[in-house]
């Protein structure tokens, strides 16, 4: 059972690129189709055009004649004059470089063989320069590469494909601003309905974890109800005996130890179903559920105390060995109790088919975390098993025995809690489980901190043997 973190915080806007990408092709898509039917359009038009300029020059018959009769068809037009590839006069607009290099290359693309020839225009943008290049037949033979160059803007020649661009813009505006408001509205619904969802999961995942606790418990009680019940009968008896001791015609001070005694027997009885009984409670609370410092000896030998009876019961050696001076880990600790619950109670299940058998917890710190595991002595697991041990589902146990949740959810508590659960086991050599926890930092931490630049020169100390997973078995 893996860990949830808040996941719709930035989901809105990740929806909204989603949606924006995806429907960024069909813009562009648009954008390319209005071009290419401008294009085809801008040609065709463009055709009348040369047409046109080759109709007002052809009957001129000297070059201020052409000149006059293309200015009274285009008044707005820049018109060049060229002999030989060369510019020798010009008539509107002072003529820019790239325009001028053009109407130099359309006049001599006639070749002598032409009457007129254009330049087409795509896309055609209203501010697109046309050409219309005009040969010029008055003279000699020998000077045929003379040429009157018609240069506008298209928006001059066809003032409503400015409208056209302009309404072609104003849709593709319009059409972005609805894809981002629609992509805004899908990602807000789909959000609401993840958020929905994520509650309901979480819901569903509490319900899971508590069940799981509670059928701990549940095993757990059956054992300690045999357990209370021996310290129960033997005050029973005794204070039975009490009463008959009341009875008998004894001295006052003979009567008096043996009630003494008698009492002193219900009281340590007593003592111990309240330790028991202490203990349950403690695990069956809910607890909180956040993080704050936790003695993982404490929790240890709680469990342990518990389990005591089943594996006294199995033949099962129980073992606490706890680090002196351990240091706090920083987890809920209801957590941690009903990890180590499944833990130990998942190694007695392991080590029912076995006449002695060993069940260990050990604690120990190293670097950061603190650490305590549960090894057992059972027939160990394969690695195909070993590798999906934490799958929500999978069981090696009989069926009816198990419903292959519980190392999935003590997986999913130790991560929630930003620790892990790990496994080392060889069949036929036993099982080791490693809870791994932060440590609580105490007010020496944040010192030693402080101080790490003033020890970096320092002469190292020896470091101190530390007990690791490798020491378990």
């Amino acid at each position: 059972m893996t860990l949830t973190q808040n996941p719709h915080d930035s989901f809105r806007w990740l929806a909204a690129r989603v949606v924006l990408l995806s429907a960024t092709p069909v813009v562009l898509l648009a954008l390319v189709v209005a071009s290419l039917l401008f294009s085809a359009y801008g040609n065709d038009a463009q055709r009348p055009f040369g047409a046109l300029a080759h109709a007002a020059i052809r009957q001129s018959e000297s070059v201020p004649e052409a000149m006059r009769n293309a200015r009274s068809v285009f008044p707005a037009a820049t018109l060049i004059y060229i002999e030989n590839g060369a510019i020798v006069q010009s008539d509107g607009e002072v003529i820019e470089a790239p325009v001028a290099e053009e109407a130099t290359q359309l006049a001599a693309s006639l070749g002598g063989t032409k009457e007129w020839e254009i330049k087409t225009v795509t896309p055609p943008f209203p501010g697109s320069i046309a050409m219309a290049a005009v040969a010029l037949h008055f003279t000699a033979p020998e000077a045929l590469t003379r040429a009157v160059v018609v240069a506008t803007p298209l928006g001059h020649l066809f003032p409503q494909m400015e409208f056209a661009w302009g309404m072609t813009l104003i849709v593709s505006g319009v059409l972005a601003m609805l894809l981002a408001y629609n992509s805004l509205v899908f990602s807000g619904y789909v959000q609401q309905k993840l958020s929905s969802e994520e509650l309901r999961r979480r819901a569903l995942e509490r319900r899971m974890v508590e069940a799981n606790r509670l059928s701990s418990l549940g095993t757990l009680a059956a054992g300690i109800a045999h357990e209370i019940n021996n310290p129960v009968s033997i005050m029973t008896q005794e204070a039975g005996w009490i009463e008959d001791l009341t009875e008998d015609d004894l001295p006052r001070e003979e009567l008096a130890e043996k009630v003494r005694a008698s009492a002193q027997t219900i009281r340590t009885q007593g003592a111990r179903c309240r330790d028991i009984t202490h203990n349950l409670l403690r695990l069956s609370r809910q607890g909180a559920v956040e993080a704050a410092p936790v003695d993982l000896n404490s929790i240890a030998e709680e469990v342990a105390a518990l389990s005591r009876h089943r594996s006294t019961r199995q033949g099962v050696t129980l073992t606490v060995r706890p680090q002196p001076g351990l240091s706090m880990a920083f987890a809920a600790q209801a957590h941690v109790q009903q990890i180590l619950m499944n833990l130990v109670g998942n190694a007695l299940d392991a080590m029912q088919e076995q006449e002695r058998g060993m069940l260990s917890l050990f604690t120990w710190e190293e670097a950061d975390h603190v650490c305590v595991a549960v090894a057992d002595t059972g027939p160990g697991m394969s690695e195909s098993v070993r590798s999906r041990i934490f799958e929500p589902f999978f069981t090696t146990k009989p069926p009816g025995k198990g419903t292959g949740l519980g190392l999935a959810i003590c997986y999913g508590l130790a991560r929630r809690n930003k620790g892990s659960l790990t496994v080392r086991s060889t069949e036929g050599e036993g099982t080791i489980f490693v809870l791994t926890l932060p440590r609580m930092e105490t007010d020496e931490d944040m010192l030693t901190e402080q101080d790490t630049e003033d020890e970096i020169n320092a002469p190292a100390e020896p470091e101190q043997n530390r007990r690791h997973e490798g020491d378990l078995t």
